[in-house]
């Protein structure tokens, strides 16, 4: 095949009988661009336009944002499969047959893997957050609550959500803001579990904290109260994403590839 490359060149009249092309004024015929009201700006090197001095700025509205953003905070998660990107398709099918949710809900793909998932209904939502670990084959799911400004690019995920049950917890510790500081202790407080918050079995309290995971856990932690010490053990939740052999993230003893066997 060949390819022409063909140019229209429109004649025009001219007094003495010839005729001479027609010039469209906004062809660049050398190092500026011209139109009829005068020459634009000139091309800097190898044919690229000069960056502005300065960055444009926009003050944002903060109305509908902040509507999107509380929403998001309410309904959404967003997770990851450790070393794994399943294809749109795949993932939908799994989260029918994992998670099964009772209600309706948007996903969004965005970048490094990372996906959103919105939920219309809010037990769906806080069910499988406060379920887990998932994997999908043997790529562990990193998950966590919306959060806004999100930077896949920034984000850490040896900072994980980490479910602690504490064991004969004395009810008088069992108060929403006692849990918290708890939390806030250990790292960074996310949630109550909904059967804590009900204290309808009170075996055990059970929070979930953000914590960093290249990091030793504590096995307990001392309450202090006036002149008296309590001394709560902590039992953490299955931990998915870092390796007994190797210590990395994303993979089970079984599946690293460190595993003599």
């Amino acid at each position: 095949m060949h390819l022409v490359w063909a140019q229209l060149v429109v004649m025009v009249p001219q007094p003495n009988g010839a005729s001479a092309p027609l010039e469209d004024p906004g062809v660049d015929r050398g190092g500026t661009d011209s139109t009829e009201e005068g020459p634009r700006r000139s091309r800097g090197q190898g044919g690229c336009l000069p960056k502005a001095p300065e960055l444009p700025a926009l003050q944002v509205r903060p109305g509908k944002v902040r509507e999107r953003i509380e929403l998001w905070k309410e309904k959404a998660l967003i997770g990851k499969f450790i070393g794994f990107w399943p294809r749109e398709a795949n993932l939908i099918r799994w989260i029918s047959a994992t998670w099964n949710p009772k209600g309706h809900y948007d996903l969004q793909l965005g970048a490094k893997g990372f996906f959103t998932i919105l939920f219309f209904n809010i037990e769906d939502r806080d069910r499988i957050l406060e379920g887990g670990p998932y994997f999908m084959f043997s790529a562990g799911l990193y998950l966590r609550p919306w959060k806004e400004r999100f930077n896949p690019d920034t984000e850490d995920m040896k900072v994980a959500p980490v479910w602690i049950r504490m064991f004969s917890l004395p009810s008088e510790f069992w108060d929403l803001e006692t849990l918290q500081d708890i939390g806030n202790s250990l790292g960074e407080f996310v949630k109550v579990s909904e059967q804590t918050k009900l204290q309808r079995y009170i075996s055990y309290a059970r929070i979930c904290v953000y914590m960093d995971l290249s990091k030793e856990l504590p096995e307990a932690i001392r309450l202090n109260w006036e002149d008296e010490e309590w001394i709560q053990p902590l039992d953490y939740e299955q931990l998915p994403f870092r390796c007994r052999l190797c210590h990395d993230y994303g993979h089970l003893g079984r599946n690293c590839p460190k595993n003599p066997i």
